[in-house]
């Protein structure tokens, strides 16, 4: 079983920084299977099996109100890899935002295979440029369908299983990242 974090905050102002998720599998749509540990205080998710694993993420942003001049600018989610030797991106998702009232844009992105060792810690980044004033960039606001999430990729671990607990997807994750695909695509057409 992999993870799926849901973003904690959608209608909030979308600021740059570190993201904070909700890991409590008993909300819709988040799953933390026994191999991931999250840290609130961190905002990591910790990696507890050595593994190849397929990691994707989906950014939501909504335009609220209608300007006078044309807002234009870049989101750009980035998934970081920790180590003890220092932190590297490991996924680079970018978003062009323009400036459509009542609006909502929607980037999705995947690696795989990527791998990761036991300890790796994981944790997302925003960062946004905008060419207008500071009073406008508050028209951006994350959407309800910002995720990321990831699953070991089929005989990677260590155990060598497959199925719930071992290493493919089980049918919750699955289900998940179609759910996420059919947002993005819905929300793009």
């Amino acid at each position: 079983i992999g993870a799926r974090l849901v973003l904690d905050g959608p209608g909030r102002i979308m600021k740059p920084g570190k993201l904070e998720w909700h890991a409590d599998d008993r909300m819709d749509g988040v799953c933390l299977g026994p191999g991931f540990e999250y840290s609130a205080a961190s905002h990591t998710l910790k990696i507890k099996n050595h593994g190849l694993y397929f990691v994707y993420a989906q950014l939501n942003v909504v335009h609220f109100f209608k300007s006078s001049s044309e807002q234009k600018g870049n989101a750009t989610l980035t998934i970081h890899r920790q180590t003890a030797h220092g932190s590297d991106p490991i996924l680079t998702l970018p978003l062009h935002l323009a400036s459509r009232a009542n609006r909502s844009l929607s980037a999705f992105a995947a690696v795989s295979p990527c791998q990761l060792a036991e300890d790796d810690l994981l944790y997302v980044t925003l960062t946004v440029s905008e060419s207008n004033t500071a009073a406008e960039s508050t028209r951006w606001y994350f959407g309800d369908s910002t995720v990321f999430g990831l699953y070991p990729i089929s005989g990677s671990c260590n155990s060598g299983a497959t199925g719930i607990g071992g290493c493919s997807p089980g049918t919750q994750e699955l289900e998940s990242i179609s759910k996420d695909l059919g947002k993005f695509f819905q929300s793009n057409a």
